[in-house]
């Protein structure tokens, strides 16, 4: 992933947001559940653009790996299970995924620190 972001380039990328990413892929199979990722990337190099979350679209590619596919087959049949950003410790704690944020009042917060240590808990085992 870091080879995507600073490959030399014989021009400038423009950094553009989800909306602009899906009016470049407008009528193309780029933007769906099994073409999301290089081919994505590619073509809107080709537009002379990269999408803010690139990351994301290498993940992607990542899933797509043969050695990979019974865990992406279990895990899309498990429910999202998201906790937002405000929800409670205990609902964090029964999570598969968290919306977080990197603003300095969230981060802060009790709330970001009881997930920040429980997470630390749970690496240092």
């Amino acid at each position: 992933s870091l080879d995507y972001l600073i490959q030399p380039r014989p021009y400038r990328l423009d950094i553009v947001g989800l909306k602009t990413t899906l009016q470049l892929a407008q009528g193309t199979q780029f933007i769906s559940k099994h073409h999301s990722g290089f081919a994505l990337l590619n073509y809107l190099e080709s537009k002379y653009a990269a999408p803010y979350f690139w990351l994301f679209y290498l993940f992607n590619e990542v899933v797509k790996l043969p050695h990979n596919q019974l865990a992406w087959q279990y895990i899309e049949q498990q429910h999202n299970l998201c906790a937002e950003m405000y929800e409670e410790i205990t609902s964090f704690k029964s999570s598969y995924v968290a919306k977080q944020t990197y603003r300095e009042k969230y981060i802060s917060g009790t709330l970001y620190q009881q997930r920040a240590e429980y997470i630390s808990n749970l690496l240092n085992g």
